[in-house]
């Protein structure tokens, strides 16, 4: 629910994302940059939810049938299947790393979704 920069670091030597409401000033300089032609924003994203970036894994929810109108209209994630079962639940499926973020995110639905996996210990 945030806006993020992704932009290179010269001090990290990477991608990374800056949070925007964290900026306090902008300041225009002279300076510029090449284009990095071989960088995508889909292949740096792909594994992420929101944008927490760590090992990617299987992620699927079982949304209550009083929900699954709403949750039909959600991109959860890119490669994200949505399947709507016979008593009116929504399963959703992808694969992706966030855990942290998932949580914050499923916490907003409350009792309405159950986490199959991945499986909680």
């Amino acid at each position: 629910n945030k806006p993020y920069l992704v932009a290179y670091s010269n001090n990290a030597k990477e991608f990374r994302y800056y949070a925007l409401h964290k900026l306090t000033s902008v300041q225009l300089t002279n300076n510029h940059f090449i284009k990095d032609n071989t960088f995508s924003l889909n292949k740096f994203t792909k594994d992420c939810f929101g944008v927490y970036k760590e090992e990617p894994f299987e992620v699927e929810w079982l949304f209550n049938a009083d929900v699954a109108k709403d949750v039909e209209k959600y991109e959860f994630h890119p490669s994200q299947q949505m399947i709507k079962n016979k008593d009116g639940t929504l399963t959703v499926k992808f694969f992706a790393g966030g855990q942290k973020e998932m949580d914050w995110h499923l916490y907003t639905w409350g009792d309405k979704v159950k986490v199959i996996k991945p499986e909680r210990k």
